[in-house]
């Protein structure tokens, strides 16, 4: 799957949830979701995002979890509650991203 480009915003829960597989997100604005603007869910979500923009986020800009991973470049991360939050076995990689102005916590 390849998403790019797109306006992902408004949702009243996460605007992007990734379960598995290896989806391309490339250019996309996910903005203003109630909760969270993109969650990884699993081991077997191994998503690459790069040169996204993921703002205005309730609880977390991205939020990796209960082992996803993930390969995450060029993304601003900004204006979240938390911009970035890593738990339960997440692991991603993050290159060259720009995390700042987090309402609470700019990594957590």
């Amino acid at each position: 799957l390849v998403f790019m480009e797109n306006n992902i915003t408004d949702a009243i829960g996460p605007g992007v949830i990734i379960l598995g597989g290896t989806p391309l997100f490339v250019g996309n604005v996910v903005r203003g979701n109630a909760s969270t603007g993109i969650r990884l869910l699993s081991p077997k979500a191994n998503p690459v995002l790069a040169k996204n923009t993921v703002q205005g986020h309730n609880e977390f800009g991205v939020d990796v979890r209960d082992g996803g991973r993930g390969f995450f470049s060029g993304n601003m991360l900004f204006g979240n509650n938390v911009n970035l939050c890593v738990q339960t076995w997440g692991n991603p990689i993050f290159e060259a991203n720009v995390i700042r102005k987090a309402t609470r916590t700019g990594i957590l």
